[in-house]
């Protein structure tokens, strides 16, 4: 082997050596920034920012300062419907399927009524147990209104007493 063939052989394991440390680095580095990158896009935090935009229900909610997701405003909103039909089972599974008995109703106009002062407004005794064995808030406002008002106010005595026994003011 000539010399000069003996330093261009030597040069090539030279450049293998070297090349090959910083390969297995570059790869070792990107994986490392794939796993990261990969655990960063799936924590909750950035699966929460990547949700769907708001739906309508959702937008018209936020118009009020209410934050609840679509499924709640239409659980919520359904349930105070329910009250309304005076539907027992309805209400019943509503609750079941987590409505918040102190939800309100929501449409374009913003938020009305919730089940308790509609139960109380409708002077149906059974469904005022109903909300608040399932925790209604007997001093919740609707419009400025309480659901002990509004049965004061058409007369419903019994229901009256019911909710200052749960602690209407």
């Amino acid at each position: 082997m000539k010399q000069s063939e003996h330093h261009s052989c030597l040069s090539e394991l030279d450049k293998e050596k070297v090349g090959l440390p910083f390969t297995w680095i570059v790869a070792y580095v990107l994986l490392i920034w794939t796993v990261f990158v990969v655990d960063w896009l799936n924590s909750p935090a950035q699966k929460l920012k990547a949700v769907q935009p708001l739906t309508f229900w959702e937008a018209i909610a936020r118009r009020w300062g209410d934050d609840r997701t679509d499924i709640q405003i239409r659980l919520d909103s359904s349930l105070v419907y329910a009250v309304y039909s005076k539907d027992i089972a309805r209400v019943k599974q509503l609750l079941n399927f987590g409505a918040d008995p102190n939800g309100f109703l929501l449409d374009p106009c913003g938020l009305h009524d919730n089940a308790l002062f509609a139960a109380s407004q409708e002077g149906d005794e059974v469904l005022v147990t109903i909300l608040l064995n399932a925790g209604a808030d007997p001093n919740v406002l609707c419009a400025g209104d309480s659901p002990l008002s509004a049965a004061k106010r058409y007369g419903y005595t019994r229901i009256a007493h019911q909710l200052i026994a749960a602690g209407a003011k």
